[in-house]
This record gives C-alpha cells, structure tokens and sequence, in this order.
C-alpha cells in the first residue's frame, strides 16, 4: 500500500493534520511520517510497527491524562448555604475564582480528600457524578467516627465559677464540617475512581475517619 495512502487514512481516522499532529499521535517524529508519505509502498511489517507504536503512544497518553489536579489543600472558608440549611464549603459570592472553582467541581467526577488544620488527612470519598454536591455532602454529614474531647459550654446569661468547675473534658462527636480546613479534589476517570478510592483509604488506614475499609475492585 503506498505511504501516502496510510498516511491519510490515518489522518482521517486520528482526526489529526500534518506530520507533526499525526507523529505526536502515533509516538513517531515528523520526519518519520514524512518518509511514510514518500514510500511507494509501505510493507506488512511496516504497518504493523506504526499499530503497535500507535497503541504504546495511546497507552502513555492515558496514563498522563488519567488523573486531573483540580485544586489541592485548598481553605474552607464555609458559610451557610442560601437556605441556611446547612454549611458550604466556601461561598462564591462576588469571586469569580470561587464560582469558577464550584462550576468545575459540580461538572467534574473523581476524589476528594478533606485535612483538619495541620493538614493531616481525615477524610477521603469518591464522586462519580458531581464533586460539588458529594464533598458538600460528606462535610456536612452527621457522623459518629470524629471524636474529639472537649468541654461543653452552654450560652449563659451570667457566669458561674461552681457550674464551670464541674463541667468535665468528655469525648464528642464532632461533624466533619468543624474539623476540616483544606480540602483536594481530583478529576479521575469513572472506572478508576473506585480503585484510587481504596488506594487512598488502604493508604491512611490508622489516620482516615471513613467507616469503610474499601476493597480493590479485584477482591469484590
């Protein structure tokens, strides 16, 4: 088959154009491409080797493309949602940074990991439709597994030394949204998503507040 022919064939198939969008495709230089176009008659072997490069090139492209930075330790600045039903993660309001980082997170699908103050991690999920909505909802879930010791200190109109000393330092459940102060969240493709879950959970197994230790999709 002429050079010229596979050449454009390929061209059409990739939806690419020219020596160098076709070798950036196929992992080939553009000079190579260009004696493909010469070559009166490229062999079996020949067309074989650029479907096999084609396939290594596409391997190592969706191996770099396969997980997307969408922000890291980013502050949680909450407030209460319009309703004031229950606590956003931060507020958009007259930032076109924060409603462009919202937009991203309610398009985008992957996983999420909350840090309290000193940036240790305490929570990590997974969202496979909207980020947004997931981590807004995982923050402001009620969950027994924070606890923290600490004193209660009801409002009172007037100050009682006798009340306060007999106020005792016991252990409380403590919803996420009073712990965490960072947050990253990831772009990930949907079938990777439960694996990196488990990866991230098998990972900070004695630090992570998550209830479930999930499995590797090849031990379900």
């Amino acid at each position: 088959m002429k050079g010229s022919e596979v050449v454009e064939a390929l061209e059409k198939k990739l939806k690419v154009k020219g020596n160098k969008a076709l070798a950036d495709a196929l992992g080939r230089t553009a000079s190579s491409i260009q004696k493909w176009r010469e070559t009166p008659a490229l062999s079996a072997t020949q067309i074989a080797n650029i479907l096999a490069d084609g396939k290594a090139a596409a391997k190592v492209e969706a191996h770099r493309e396969s997980i997307a930075k969408i922000v890291e330790f980013f502050p949680i600045t909450r407030c209460l949602s319009k309703q004031a039903c229950q606590w956003e993660l931060f507020s958009t309001e007259g930032s076109e940074y924060l409603a462009g980082l919202r937009k991203k997170l309610d398009l985008s699908q992957g996983i999420y990991l909350f840090y309290d103050s000193r940036g240790r991690a305490l929570y990590a999920g997974k969202a496979t439709k909207s980020l947004w909505k997931e981590m807004k909802d995982a923050f402001n879930r009620d969950r027994n597994e924070q606890k923290i010791y600490r004193v209660d200190h009801p409002a009172a109109k007037e100050f009682d030394a006798d009340r306060e000393q007999r106020r005792q330092i016991a252990g409380r459940n403590v919803p996420l949204a009073e712990l965490a102060v960072y947050f990253t969240a990831y772009h990930v493709p949907l079938t990777l998503i439960p694996e990196l879950e488990a990866l991230l959970i098998h990972a900070f197994a004695n630090d992570l507040q998550n209830i479930k230790m999930e499995k590797f999709n090849s031990q379900k």
